[in-house]
């Protein structure tokens, strides 16, 4: 079948053809005789423990996968999609794929379950052949169960996973993420729009901006509304000569100052700039972000990637997330595990759209201020902000790990004056 016959057999929409045909005859000529691996029952219980899924989740998984291997259409676009998942790198349009309703009806998303579940079963073996702690693997693994919990909560009890995480899922499947206690990581370049300095006698870190960034008034990354500050926003310069640097540094708070510093290039050691490798931190829907769990998880990943993946040194660990959004310290209050926590890393302004974490406040990114639940302080907060025409920032942080040891005391906010 072509793309077009196999969605008409499928009942499916033709214009999901586009999203589909990328390297279909590759897939038509790789389906092997036997039922693939991940598809067979022993397979699915196994890679279903792993990733901590409910004992009773594996037997509608199976007999999905039963459905599919009677299915020609069903089996070939399985095939497909997995191969699109496990080995195309570029290819990023997951989230477009048919639901499969018609073919399916309310089992329609444990076809993509089935997909990402396979990253168990990946994970281990490559976590097996790098000689990873068993914990780590089950950890990491468990990301499955919260998609899944995920898909439940978003169709009412189903069971399934979203189209918009097979592209995040395929990460574990190729041995590149890991959870440790708290929090993920991954081995990336840094891509912030920073470089950090730090002085090499009084050890005070200073973040400075790039050159040509739009900040508000407050020191914000301005177009979140696509509209630039005419009145107060300012643009960052960068001024570099072999002696000195001076460029608008940004406020471990969060927010870019727009009073200019020079600092004396033989007194600062550039600590780190883009494109050097960093640890980008992730925060996995659990229990509480306690500072003494995130600590711990900081510094076991500062222990873990030396000891088992030498290959990978690391300047910093960072991340962009709308969990460090400034906005948050007002909304929650000093006493928030998540707010403690924030003010343990040393943020600064990233770019938003505006509505920065709604999918994770409310499981989607079109919210109705008129019909959004209001049932928590954040959702109600954020609400606020949307009718008031606030924008809803993103935010970053990065934290050295030499300053691990002063974890807990405020370190990048209690730093000393200014040394330029």
């Amino acid at each position: 079948m072509n793309p077009t016959e196999l969605l008409q057999a499928l009942g499916e929409e033709e214009h999901f053809e586009e999203v589909i045909c990328r390297g279909w005859q590759e897939s038509l000529s790789s389906i092997p005789d036997s039922l693939p691996i991940f598809l067979q029952p022993d397979q699915i219980r196994e890679s279903c423990e792993w990733g901590a899924l409910e004992s009773e989740d594996a037997a509608p998984m199976i007999e999905v996968a039963e459905r599919i291997a009677d299915s020609p259409a069903l089996l070939q676009l399985f095939w497909h999609c997995h191969r699109l998942w496990s080995d195309d790198n570029d290819y990023r349009r997951f989230a477009e794929w048919p639901v499969l309703e018609n073919s399916l009806g309310d089992k329609c998303g444990v076809f993509y379950l089935l997909v990402i579940l396979d990253a168990a079963r990946t994970a281990v073996e490559l976590h097996r052949k790098s000689g990873l702690p068993e914990k780590v693997t089950r950890e990491t693994c468990s990301d499955i169960r919260i998609a899944r919990n995920r898909y439940a909560s978003i169709t009412g009890g189903r069971l399934g996973a979203e189209l918009r995480l097979m592209g995040w899922f395929r990460i574990h499947a190729w041995g590149w993420l890991f959870r440790l206690g708290r929090l993920q990581y991954i081995a990336n370049p840094f891509n912030g729009k920073i470089k950090v300095y730090k002085h090499r006698q009084t050890g005070e870190t200073l973040a400075l901006n790039e050159e040509g960034i739009q900040f508000t008034g407050e020191g914000f990354v301005d177009g979140a509304l696509g509209k630039f500050d005419e009145k107060d926003g300012w643009t960052s310069r960068w001024c570099e000569d072999d002696e000195q640097i001076t460029a608008s540094p940004a406020s471990p708070f969060g927010m870019a100052v727009k009073q200019e510093v020079t600092l004396k290039k033989p007194d600062w050691e550039l600590r780190l700039q883009p494109g050097d490798q960093v640890l980008a931190m992730h925060i996995p829907e659990g229990k509480d972000m306690t500072v003494e769990d995130c600590g711990a998880s900081m510094q076991q990943a500062n222990e873990f990637f030396p000891q088992y993946f030498p290959e990978r040194p690391f300047k910093a660990l960072v991340c962009s997330s709308w969990i460090f959004n400034t906005q948050l310290e007002e909304i929650l209050g000093p006493q928030s595990n998540l707010v403690r926590y924030m003010q343990e890393l040393y943020l600064y302004p990233n770019r938003s759209n505006g509505k920065a974490g709604f999918y994770f406040v409310w499981y989607t990114d079109d919210v109705d201020p008129k019909t959004a639940p209001r049932n928590t302080r954040l959702r109600r907060a954020y609400l606020d902000y949307l009718e008031r025409g606030i924008p809803i920032r993103n935010g970053a942080m990065f934290f050295l790990p030499e300053h691990l040891d002063s974890f807990g005391t405020q370190y990048y906010r209690n730093q000393p004056g200014p040394a330029v």
